[in-house]
C-alpha cells in the first residue's frame, strides 16, 4: 500500500515538473533580470554622457588631463573607487574595464604628449601602448575620440563668440550631436558622421 502511494505522488510531482507554469515563470524572471540590467547599463551610459558633455560645455580645453578629471568623477559616480575594485562584479563591469583602460593610456603618456595629443606620432602610440599594455589600435582610437571631442569643443566656443545658437545644457548637446543639428553645432556637422560620444554608438537612441 505505501508503495502505491509513493508511486502516484511521484506521478503527480512528474506532472508538476513538466507543466508549462515552471518554465513561464522562469521564463518571466529571466526577463526580468535582463530588463533591469539592460536599464542599469542605460543608466550608467546616460550618466557618463552627462559628464563627458558638461565637460565639453566648459571653457578650459579639454586634454588628457582634464580629461583624467571625467575619468575619476565617473569612478566616484559609478563606485569603482577603492575597496569595490577588488570585487570580481566590478573587474567584469565594461564601463570599469573602459574607464580603467584609459587611465593607463593617459598614465603612459609624458607632460608634453598630454598638452597637445594632436602632434603625438605613430612612434610615440606604440610606445604609448607599450607602457600601457593595450593594443596600439585601442590608442589610435582613444587619440582620435579626444581629438573629436576637442574639435568640437572649439567649435561651440567660436558659435559662443558669435552670438549664434549652442546647447546649454549637456542633454542638449548629445541630442543636438546624435541628430547632426547644424542650427545648434554648425559647420558641415551634417556632411558627415558626428563625433562618437563616450560609451555611445553613432545612432543609438537615448536613454529614457
Amino acid at each position: 500500500m505505501q508503495s502505491l502511494y509513493t508511486y502516484q505522488l511521484s506521478l503527480v510531482s512528474r506532472r508538476l515538473f513538466h507543466t508549462s507554469a515552471p518554465s513561464q515563470f522562469f521564463n518571466y524572471l529571466r526577463d526580468s533580470v535582463q530588463k533591469a540590467r539592460q536599464q542599469e547599463v542605460d543608466r550608467k551610459q546616460f550618466e557618463l554622457l552627462k559628464i563627458q558633455c558638461r565637460y565639453i560645455l566648459q571653457d578650459p580645453p579639454l586634454n588628457p588631463n582634464n580629461y583624467l578629471e571625467l575619468l575619476k568623477e565617473a569612478r566616484e559616480l559609478l563606485k569603482f573607487k577603492g575597496f569595490r575594485e577588488k570585487f570580481d562584479v566590478v573587474k567584469q563591469d565594461p564601463f570599469y574595464k573602459e574607464i580603467a583602460q584609459d587611465e593607463k593610456i593617459i598614465g603612459a603618456m609624458n607632460a608634453e604628449e598630454r598638452l597637445d595629443l594632436f602632434r603625438v606620432q605613430r612612434l610615440q602610440l606604440r610606445r604609448i601602448a607599450e607602457t600601457a599594455k593595450v593594443n596600439d589600435e585601442v590608442v589610435a582610437a582613444f587619440k582620435e575620440r579626444l581629438i573629436g571631442l576637442q574639435k568640437l569643443q572649439r567649435r561651440l566656443r567660436r558659435r559662443r563668440m558669435r552670438g549664434l545658437p549652442c546647447p546649454k545644457t549637456p542633454e542638449e548637446l548629445f541630442r543636438a550631436v546624435q541628430d547632426g543639428d547644424v542650427e545648434l553645432l554648425g559647420e558641415r556637422i551634417g556632411e558627415r558622421a558626428p563625433p562618437r560620444m563616450y560609451y555611445k554608438e553613432p545612432g543609438a537612441p537615448l536613454p529614457q
